[in-house]
């Protein structure tokens, strides 16, 4: 979800690849595989140069290399990183250049990868604390990892999830092996590893299904605040004609995800070739279930399946196509997980709960000594409105649990700034962290339309 979840599992029962299905890509700037544009060179570098990657774009696939021994910077296309289907580059990574001057500066013609990497596979990794193990694969033995030493844009706190792979550098330490530089192999979420959606695809979701509010009231209000619990989505493709629906968005790659974890992508034959579809957990005005509807691809571009449409279950286009049709996602056996006991003590480890969590404060309050004080206060104000109001206390579902959002109101006026995350275990609470109230409004509208009474970013 939304804090640095990592890669999203891939769904296990994809049908054999089959020839014979075609189908128009959409038309949005993506990475594209084929031959690059070609560029009128100059003069080229005959020998292999260290670089460090400067930025780069998942979606448009390109960025810029900052070479070392100069300081001078190339651009670099996607077309140049070896290997086939889906690749990426990431910020920091160390890879080695060689590059040709162009009409417009340096270009990046070939590209490879230290050969003192290390890969692995993730065994283990902690998010909140923040570190894990991977297992080397030359070594055989298990490294340790921090986030710091992950890979990933500027103030942006990225974690590992198990099972996906990793490359690194092994450096020894006085505990022992670790891991620095990690370079997630594919960051993508489960839907993006799968399809991609268009960005023009949203809107027409978002009017077939029953009227929901899928933007934010306050757009600044989902800054550079939210950025680390948000690591995990793909950059906004917005245009002013084309709405972003963040909210939307969110909810839909959040609900796949899940749909992939409990096996209920939906497979099938039609006459026109390899079809796959999920249930998006919406309806229409009229109760009818919508299902994302898409075909099998043959191009190897890191893409699958290639999107359709959104489709209501009356739609012909599905009719005898899946038995069983695709089924929701669940989140929970127990509906008292939905609700806060108030009963029940609520425990915050006051030593470290604020110091670690100060970036995502206003940033007039991020002195530790006053956040400490405004948030003892704002916490006993947040049970006494949740005695008065059980609706105060929104569920979410985060890693595989229902957790509960309590509102911070740390200036003392009613209305939150943060969202107070806190997970029972078993006859007591416990304060895990603190939310943005839009990342919190995007883990919580994958369980239900939550009560906007102070959930209103």
């Amino acid at each position: 979800m939304t804090e640095q979840p990592g890669t999203s599992p891939t769904p296990r029962n994809m049908p054999p690849r089959r020839l014979g299905l075609s189908g128009a890509e959409d038309g949005l700037p993506r990475q594209d595989l084929g031959q690059a544009t070609p560029v009128p060179r100059q003069r080229t570098a005959e020998e292999s140069q260290p670089a460090v990657v400067e930025w780069w774009n998942n979606d448009r696939g390109f960025g810029k290399v900052r070479i070392v021994p100069s300081g001078d910077t190339a651009f670099i296309h996607v077309t140049v990183i070896p290997g086939t289907g889906y690749r990426c580059l990431v910020t920091g990574e160390h890879v080695q250049v060689k590059v040709a001057t162009a009409n417009r500066g340096l270009n990046v013609t070939a590209l490879s990868f230290p050969a003192d990497r290390r890969a692995g596979v993730v065994t283990q990794f902690d998010h909140l604390k923040g570190y894990g193990k991977i297992l080397d694969d030359e070594s055989k033995q298990n490294v340790f990892v921090h986030y710091a030493d992950i890979l990933g844009p500027s103030g942006v706190r990225v974690t590992l999830a198990e099972g996906e792979r990793v490359t690194f550098d092994l450096t020894d330490t006085d505990r022992g092996p670790a891991a620095s530089h990690v370079k997630r192999l594919d960051p993508r979420d489960a839907l993006s590893q799968f399809v991609r959606i268009p960005q023009q695809a949203w809107q027409p979701l978002a009017e077939l299904a029953e009227d929901d509010v899928w933007v934010f009231n306050h757009p600044d209000e989902d800054d550079e605040a939210s950025m680390e619990v948000l690591a995990d989505e793909p950059p906004s493709t917005a245009t002013p004609s084309v709405p972003d629906l963040p909210v939307l968005q969110s909810y839909i790659r959040h609900t796949f995800s899940r749909l992939v974890e409990q096996d209920k992508i939906a497979y099938g034959a039609s006459l026109d070739g390899q079809r796959a579809a999920f249930n998006t957990g919406l309806v229409t005005d009229n109760q009818e279930e919508i299902y994302g509807l898409l075909a099998e691809k043959l191009a190897d571009d890191g893409y699958p399946w290639r999107f359709l449409g959104w489709v209501k279950e009356s739609d012909g286009r599905i009719a005898g196509v899946f038995s069983p049709r695709p089924a929701r996602a669940t989140y929970w056996e127990n509906s008292s997980v939905l609700f806060y006991d108030t009963r029940l003590p609520l425990i915050l480890d006051w030593d470290h709960f604020v110091r670690d969590n100060i970036s995502r404060y206003p940033r007039d309050l991020q002195n530790e000594a006053m956040a400490l004080m405004v948030t003892r206060s704002a916490v006993d104000r947040a049970k006494e409105r949740v005695e008065r109001n059980y609706k105060a206390a929104v569920p979410q579902f985060h890693r595989g649990e229902v957790q509960l959002l309590l509102p911070l109101s740390l200036r003392g006026t009613g209305e939150a700034q943060l969202a107070l995350v806190v997970r029972r275990v078993q006859n007591e609470y416990h304060g895990e962290t603190v939310l943005p109230l839009a990342a919190a409004l995007k883990n919580a509208r994958l369980l239900a339309r939550p009560d906007r009474d102070w959930l209103n970013p």
